[in-house]
């Protein structure tokens, strides 16, 4: 992680973060209302600096594979403001992070049967044999959390999308292979006609 000023060519800050494993590339980075770098990515590591307050404050995973890593760092003075894991005991990989508030929303995919999920949420189990489309929102200043599956018996992913998050839905685009994704009474296109479809 560095900050560099385009304008007096000098590295601001500069440092390493993770754990003894591998941190995967950033899958997306984003600045709240407060100045605070917010990035998401997959984390194989066991032993990340997890806050005080992280909402998953250990790895849920089994076979080194790797869960979400949130973490949000502000810079006067440098300070890792939160850091926690998001996922269960298989691979689960991030795509899209958005920020309103204090309200931290991901989006992502995984092949784990015990992803975090509410008591409430509108799916609750991955019962697919691959991977299963994830929503996620946190509010990391209290951790109070919202997430669910979404998807059907095959294959969904997300793609990284901008404004995506709205007053009261979400919008995010994607590709489906499951023939029996949940689409809307009035969906334009109500079947899957090829083996993927958006």
């Amino acid at each position: 992680l560095w900050v560099y000023d385009p304008e007096t060519h000098e590295m601001e800050f500069s440092t390493y973060f993770g754990g003894s494993d591998e941190e995967y590339p950033p899958d997306d980075i984003e600045f709240d209302e407060n100045g605070v770098l917010w990035l998401l990515t997959r984390t194989q590591s066991t032993d990340l600096p997890v806050t005080a307050n992280a909402f998953q404050s250990v790895s849920g995973d089994n076979d080194g594979w790797g869960d979400f890593m949130l973490a949000g760092f502000s810079f006067a003075p440098p300070t890792v403001e939160y850091c926690s894991y998001f996922g269960g005991d298989d691979i689960d990989t991030p795509n899209s992070l958005a920020i309103k508030d204090s309200l931290i929303y991901i989006a992502g995919k995984t092949d784990s049967y015990d992803f975090p999920v509410s008591e409430n949420a509108y799916d609750t189990s991955n019962s697919g044999p691959t991977s299963k489309t994830v929503l996620a929102r946190i509010n990391w200043r209290t951790n109070q959390y919202a997430g669910t599956f979404f998807g059907g018996n095959r294959h969904e992913q997300f793609a990284q999308t901008l404004n995506w998050v709205h007053d009261s839905t979400l919008t995010l685009l994607g590709t489906a292979s499951s023939d029996d994704l949940p689409v809307t009474d009035d969906a334009y296109q109500t079947t899957l006609r090829g083996s993927s479809d958006g």
